[in-house]
């Protein structure tokens, strides 16, 4: 998509169909250039978590900083939007929180007092991801110049205070409607593209409520 210059926000013809699989391909490279990183650090770092963590966060800051310096304001963004070089921030920091974040383990003593800040913070993380979702259009430089940091670290906090035993947090997204969702929630994200190609809608369907 990057080399044929595909737009991912262009509206004048209909979008591929497979165009929302670009995530897939940032994925797929990260499962296989990953392991091979760990165990590069693993020897370099002896082990060293919090080390490893640290290299790990260096990186996540080092791909927001270049998808700022590739970012032109009048320019459609889509080179930063699709690049795996660019978007690796949010992989990096979730791979950071799994080796410092050890719930029901490092943190098993004292729970009630910890859940409360905690959840505190968790709440308000659920806010800013909301916030992000609702107030940030997909071209606002904003974005793209530390805005999918903030939404990456509000979505670590988030799975931090979700996963911690005891959070209010933890219960509330475990409810059954929540957990049904998301077991199906990929799926959601694989069939909604295609219908939205074939009905268009506010161009081929009515924008109806429905």
């Amino acid at each position: 998509l990057i080399v044929s210059e595909q737009s991912y926000f262009a509206a004048v013809e209909r979008p591929p169909v497979f165009q929302h699989l670009w995530s897939l391909a940032i994925e797929e490279q990260f499962y296989l250039v990953w392991p091979v990183l760990v165990l590069g650090m693993l020897r370099l770092l002896r082990g060293r978590i919090i080390a490893m963590a640290g290299l790990i966060t260096a990186g996540a800051i080092a791909s927001l900083v270049w998808m700022a310096v590739l970012f032109e304001p009048a320019v459609d963004p889509s080179r930063v939007y699709y690049g795996t070089d660019t978007r690796a921030s949010g992989l990096l920091l979730g791979a950071a929180l799994a080796l410092l974040w050890k719930p029901g383990h490092a943190f098993h003593r004292d729970t009630e007092v910890k859940t409360v800040p905690l959840d505190m913070a968790g709440l308000a993380a659920v806010g800013v991801i909301v916030w992000c979702f609702a107030s940030i259009e997909e071209t606002d430089a904003f974005l793209y110049r530390g805005g999918f940091g903030v939404l990456s670290v509000a979505t670590c906090v988030a799975i931090a205070a979700a996963v911690h035993p005891g959070t209010v947090l933890g219960r509330l997204l475990g409810q059954p409607a929540f957990v049904w969702i998301g077991k199906r929630s990929y799926s959601l994200y694989l069939w909604h593209w295609p219908i939205f190609v074939y009905t268009r809608p506010g161009i081929d369907q009515g924008l109806s409520p429905y």
